[in-house]
């Protein structure tokens, strides 16, 4: 009788997220808000805000890609073994106005999420400057 309950109450647990919190944990995203900082001369860690609709799609692909949801699911920890590696903490703020924050650490590694969402955003900020 015990195992029949536990098991109701994680299948009831299960369905409650799936239904009503995995869909507002994957609402549009309506800005990207970030800073960055690395150890080079006046490298300008100035806070970013992105609203533009393609900018969001071009960082959806890239979180979809690696399957990535800010705020629910974030796997791998920031990289911190080396020196002069670029930190972002990033906010992305979801329609409706719940907001997830991302800090990441990037030694220039190649092919995972922290090294392509770093790339991009450092594109932007650039782009800015």
């Amino acid at each position: 009788m015990g195992v029949a309950a536990v098991l109701a109450l994680v299948l009831a647990g299960g369905f409650i997220f799936v239904q009503f919190v995995a869909p507002r944990l994957n609402a549009p995203i309506e800005s990207l808000s970030y800073t960055q900082s690395k150890s080079v001369p006046d490298f300008d860690g100035a806070e970013i805000t992105i609203t533009d609709d393609d900018r969001i799609a071009e960082f959806d692909a890239v979180r979809d890609r690696f399957s990535i949801t800010p705020g629910l699911w974030f796997p791998w920890p920031a990289d911190t073994g080396c020196a002069g590696g670029t930190s972002t903490d990033l906010t992305v703020t979801y329609e409706g106005g719940r907001t997830a924050e991302l800090s990441m650490y990037d030694c220039d590694n190649d092919g995972d999420f922290i090294a392509e969402a770093t790339k991009l955003l450092t594109g932007w900020r650039s782009a800015e400057a």
